[in-house]
């Protein structure tokens, strides 16, 4: 099923960005089973390849956890994705292990803020300061920052004030159908 995914998206922002006037990328969660694979450097790389799309068009999604399932091994992948013009995301950052030894031997390039310290932000001082310090870790060490379950206009002003550059969730769209995000996307390119 992940390669089945991965070819999907590839395909799919092939034909997104045959209709833009600047390429846009996309992002896919990779789950740890796939990532331990012993074959799954060389099937992004001929997946990639295969649809014909720029390396640099493709976001991988890996959490922290399946990251440390033999972490030499998966540093290799890493850095070999990279290597390729792959970006890394370091998704659910927080939750898991979130050893600050790693973080910068790691070949990311965006760490992506957990909801559930989105969801509580606002209810505190101590959890607004640990959104705000995530944000100053992360562009400290040379990493852009992605917030996911964005619900609120609060939410959102309090990221964007903090310079976390990507952001996700219900207050900028509900889930769309591949048909709906082309319209939009080939709307918002006409602007």
């Amino acid at each position: 099923i992940d390669n089945w995914v991965l070819e999907n998206a590839c395909n799919a922002i092939k034909q997104i960005n045959n209709h833009l006037s600047t390429p846009i990328n996309i992002s896919v969660n990779i789950s740890p089973i796939h990532i331990m694979q012993q074959d799954f450097v060389a099937n992004v790389r001929n997946i990639v390849k295969e649809s014909g799309i720029p390396p640099q068009w493709l976001e991988l999604e890996i959490t922290e956890t399946s990251l440390m399932k033999s972490f030499e091994i998966n540093l290799k992948k890493l850095e070999d994705l990279k290597e390729m013009g792959i970006s890394i995301h370091l998704d659910d950052f927080g939750t898991g292990y979130s050893s600050l030894s790693y973080l910068n031997s790691l070949p990311i390039d965006h760490v992506k803020i957990d909801k559930s310290f989105v969801d509580v932000m606002l209810q505190s001082e101590k959890e607004r300061k640990i959104i705000e310090t995530i944000i100053s870790l992360a562009h400290n060490t040379g990493l852009q920052v992605v917030a996911e379950g964005v619900e609120e206009k609060e939410q959102f002003d309090m990221l964007v004030k903090n310079n976390c550059e990507l952001i996700q969730g219900y207050f900028i769209s509900k889930p769309l159908s591949f048909e709906k995000v082309v319209l939009l996307l080939l709307e918002d390119d006409q602007v």
